[in-house]
């Protein structure tokens, strides 16, 4: 399932973000990185499947270019941002109230309702994320902020926007999902490359210094979250969302948290908490949920 394959990807960005940090990386650079590789990856693409793809109306971009701002901007600056304010801690458990926010805006949007089963498997995702932060022992509110919380917001504002256009597009055709998905990370780069120029004050000039100063450790690691983690894991959601509502997908895609649990404890040699352990348990119940609301209206073979 796509969506699962999205998830195992989204999962790996925390213990390889551990790793970018410590090597003191500029994460608005990353975020300008991780548009590119899309935006390149998605193109290269488009010019092998079918290069007319390419060509969209004016309409068709202005729309997009507006989705953009709160889609890829929204999700990769966002986080980022609301993290030079907030802990770790706090800002996961915001974030992981899109699943909850995204199926509202299904029913009220995409009028498609969500079944009870459903609702309580984003209840169930939402508690689990919860149990997990604070069973992890970090304190949720250190450096507690409006602006952290803003930029938090945004982010969540991403997913939703994200989920929901995305699924909007599958069903309505308004554009190919191909070329929305190229041209929303081609937008967002601009986006981020003005938003990064205001925020360091950096000349065309800086960001090139700025690109050469990274190690090839950290080129390394920054390739692998543009093309894996961003590039093959959004296109697998947005493919997900030709066949599942947008409400059940955000809801499966909180086993992401458990996925990164299970890659931290591998990777950096630490067991997870009595409390990790519950909160996955939750979140893997809450997935079995939505999946079993899936094997009952689709064939695993249905396009």
């Amino acid at each position: 399932m796509f969506v699962l394959v999205a998830s195992f990807l989204w999962g790996t960005l925390s213990p390889v973000g551990k790793i970018l940090a410590a090597l003191k990386t500029d994460m608005l650079l990353v975020a300008l990185v991780r548009a590119v590789c899309v935006f390149l990856g998605g193109g290269l693409f488009l010019l092998w499947r079918d290069p007319s793809l390419f060509r969209i109306s004016f309409k068709q971009f202005i729309l997009v270019g507006f989705s953009s701002i709160f889609g890829v901007v929204g999700i990769y600056v966002g986080y980022f941002m609301a993290l030079q304010d907030l802990t770790v801690a706090t800002a996961v458990v915001v974030l992981y109230t899109y699943p909850l926010l995204t199926l509202i805006g299904s029913a009220l949007i995409m009028k498609e309702p969500p079944s009870p089963t459903l609702i309580l498997a984003a209840f169930l995702g939402l508690i689990g994320v919860g149990v997990t932060v604070w069973g992890s022992g970090t304190s949720l509110l250190i450096r507690e902020s409006v602006r952290g919380f803003l930029w938090i917001f945004i982010s969540v504002l991403g997913m939703v926007a994200y989920s929901l256009f995305g699924r909007w597009v599958a069903k309505n055709q308004f554009i190919a999902q191909e070329s929305l998905f190229v041209y929303a990370h081609f937008l967002g780069f601009f986006w981020i490359a003005l938003f990064y120029g205001v925020f360091h004050s950096v000349s065309l000039t800086g960001w090139v210094q700025a690109l050469r100063s990274l190690s090839p450790a950290q080129w390394g690691w920054i390739l692998y979250v543009g093309f894996g983690v961003s590039l093959f894991g959004y296109s697998s959601y947005f493919l997900a969302l030709r066949t599942i509502e947008a409400s059940t997908a955000s809801t499966i895609a909180t086993i992401e948290i458990v996925i990164a649990i299970t890659l931290t404890s591998l990777f950096m040699k630490q067991l997870p908490t009595a409390g990790e352990l519950l909160g996955s348990l939750l979140i893997t119940i809450a997935v079995v949920l939505a999946t079993g609301k899936i094997s009952s209206k689709f064939s695993i073979f249905q396009q």
